[in-house]
């Protein structure tokens, strides 16, 4: 155990005083280029409408809420947003959009923050005595780490920001500024509840394998106690009595935070069942592929930080937590590339030169993006004719209006109190509380049943003498209401 501690804490390592400046410089360059990217792939998304009503929608309305003085009650969820989560992160978020209310603006916060990450890493490999190649090479691999890409283009969440704040705190605890570590971990429990049981795990690694009392304490009892206050306080709160949001996941174990963890220990057999099924097999894969070039036993020890993580992923029912394309697993990233740093600097990994530690991250860059572009529906994608109409469509839509739309279109429009979508799992208002009710028949994410659902209620409103045709073409259709709507203040409280 004492050697893995050398090897991952390293005291004996390089002067923790700074960077040479050429290395800042290429840093810099490097962090600048993948944040460009990351924010190009997520505009070309957002511009093609592949981005969606649930996160992008969802956040971008809370935030221009928050922003314009007026409670982030989302129309979407019909309660406060911290009644979803505790993001108390949006609230800082929200000064952005005093700028400028656009979710480009998250986007380009989500692709800046990401890209950020790389210099904790390579200062997290400097300070471990890693030659400045090699450590330059790892901050890379990071900037194309599948899940770090995925993320980025995976709508708006804010636990990105958890990532470069939690590399930022290992790094503090590395060079013992303590309140710079407290900060850090507190931007990273402010993201969402559910990154505290991360933060704790963090403290217990700190704590067990490196032995740093100060930090570890500091993030096993805030983690701790931050899940507890926010899971049992401020969600219930602000969501009129609700449990966090995916709790849902778990109801095979239980009903409640208390009960999932009770019948986790007292029916292991059904933790089991998740454990060795077929989606947790393969998220596991997916897991340790990019990453099995530095993966040692004796170097693997800051991954116990990520296990409350990857726990909470591997038993969820919900097969997006298990999704190489989704945003769950981003609170076990900065832990995985703290392993790679160990095992490179211990000489524990396959590579340890800047060429092949590249040149792995480049060939998983390949397979990730071949798989991704897989599963794009590229007859939507690139339906030109079909998104002009949307856009022109869009752009007749009156400001602040209540608007009754489809999933895609959400996000080109969620900068408004009131915003709906076609078979949202929350039911939408009735019809005459709406302004506008906008669908593209050709591109909604709908089912059989949801789009033959959806035609019926389009067939009334047509007919329906409260609402008039203002744009048809392309299976874009528009209908204004032309009778007079409800209050603005009922429907922001409704």
């Amino acid at each position: 155990m004492e050697n893995v501690q050398r090897a991952s804490v390293c005291d004996v390592a390089l002067p923790t005083e700074g960077v040479a400046r050429p290395a800042w410089q290429k840093l810099a360059l490097m962090s600048l280029a993948a944040a460009c990217l990351f924010l190009l792939a997520s505009s070309v998304r957002h511009f093609l409408m592949r981005s969606g009503a649930m996160d992008l929608g969802f956040f971008d309305q809370a935030v221009y809420l928050i922003s314009s003085g007026r409670a982030p009650v989302t129309s979407m969820h019909g309660f406060h947003v911290l009644g979803d989560h505790a993001s108390l992160i949006l609230y800082a978020v929200a000064l952005l959009y005093k700028v400028w209310a656009d979710p480009h603006v998250l986007l380009g916060l989500q692709a800046i923050v990401l890209a950020a990450g790389a210099w904790p890493v390579f200062r997290l490999s400097r300070n471990a005595g890693i030659a400045e190649k090699p450590a330059m090479a790892i901050a890379g691999a990071y900037l194309m780490y599948p899940l770090i890409l995925t993320a980025n283009i995976f709508d708006f969440h804010p636990e990105v920001i958890a990532v470069p704040a939690l590399l930022m705190a290992m790094l503090a605890a590395r060079e013992d500024r303590r309140i710079a570590f407290c900060l850090w971990v507190a931007m990273a429990l402010a993201c969402k509840e559910i990154i505290s049981v991360t933060v704790a795990g963090m403290g217990f690694y700190l704590l067990v394998i490196e032995r740093r009392r100060f930090a570890g304490l500091v993030a096993l009892v805030g983690g701790l106690a931050w899940f507890v206050i926010a899971s049992k306080i401020i969600i219930p709160h602000f969501g009129a009595g609700r449990n966090p949001s995916g709790l849902q996941f778990y109801a095979y174990l239980g009903s409640s935070i208390s009960e999932v963890l009770l019948n986790s220990l007292k029916h292991p057999q059904l933790v089991l069942s998740h454990l060795i099924a077929f989606p947790a097999l393969k998220y596991a894969l997916v897991l340790v592929v990019p990453i099995i070039w530095a993966l040692h036993p004796k170097t693997i020890w800051p991954l116990l930080a990520a296990v409350p993580a990857i726990s909470l992923n591997l038993l969820s029912s919900f097969e997006g937590q298990q999704s190489p394309f989704s945003h769950y697993s981003l609170p076990i990233v900065p832990f995985v590339f703290v392993s790679i740093v160990a095992a490179v600097a211990a000489n524990k990994s396959w590579f340890t030169n800047a060429r092949a530690i590249i040149g792995w991250a480049v060939m998983m860059l390949v397979v990730g993006g071949g798989a991704r572009l897989a599963k794009m529906q590229r007859s939507q994608a690139f339906d030109w004719e079909s998104l002009r109409h949307t856009k022109t469509a869009i752009a007749m839509i009156d400001d602040d209006a209540a608007v009754l739309t489809t999933f895609e279109i959400v996000p080109q429009l969620s900068e408004r109190p009131v915003i709906d979508y076609f078979n949202s799992p929350v039911p939408h208002r009735p019809l005459d509380q709406y302004d506008y009710v906008l669908v593209n028949l050709r591109h909604a994410s709908l089912d059989d049943k949801e789009f033959e659902d959806s035609n019926v209620l389009i067939q009334r409103i047509a007919a329906s003498s409260n609402f008039e045709t203002q744009y048809a073409a392309s299976d874009v259709y528009l209908y204004k209401h032309v009778s007079p709507t409800i209050p603005p203040a009922v429907a922001e409280n409704h």
